[in-house]
């Protein structure tokens, strides 16, 4: 049951740092974004940044293809 909420807690602090960086305002469906041009336009360190984004893949806020980020449907 711990481990639970531990994913739980890293899940909705890692949706929170997403929202608050302001990136889902610059993605879309249709136009995708790479980690490099992403991170100019929220002003964050990309490094960190792409991490943030991978993990949001896996939790399915995102999809990659060529190195470009786009919001699910």
């Amino acid at each position: 049951m711990s481990l639970e909420i531990v994913t739980a807690y890293r899940k909705s602090n890692a949706l929170f740092a997403f929202v608050d960086s302001k990136a889902p305002l610059y993605l879309s469906t249709q136009d995708g974004k790479t980690v490099e041009q992403i991170s100019q336009l929220c002003n964050v360190y990309q490094d960190r940044f792409h991490r943030l984004l991978d993990y949001m893949e896996t939790l399915n806020v995102l999809t990659k293809n060529d190195d470009r980020f786009y919001l699910t449907e």
